[in-house]
């Protein structure tokens, strides 16, 4: 993985948040979608540790959404998985 593609996957993930935490639900829902998207490639990358707790993650943002809670889901997004990503691939 290069790190483009990481600096790519830091973009989008910072315009959702910002569609988040800004209430702009149907931006923030189709650009969540292909940070979802961006993330399942990831996952081919990422050591088993990494993987288990991005899908911990996963479920903890799963439930922010079915509550509508959308500044926890942000928050989860940019210094959870955000962070996961940026530091697995500073190091790789």
């Amino acid at each position: 993985m290069t790190n483009s593609k990481a600096e790519e996957f830091e973009f989008i993930a910072l315009e959702a948040y910002r569609f988040l935490v800004c209430g702009q639900t149907g931006k923030a829902q189709e650009t969540l979608a292909e940070v979802y998207q961006q993330l399942l490639t990831f996952t081919e990358l990422l050591p088993a540790d990494k993987v288990q707790f991005l899908a911990k993650l996963f479920t903890v943002m799963h439930n922010a959404q079915e509550k509508n809670d959308l500044i926890y889901l942000a928050d989860i997004l940019r210094f959870e998985v955000l962070t996961l990503i940026k530091v697995h691939f500073a190091d790789g």
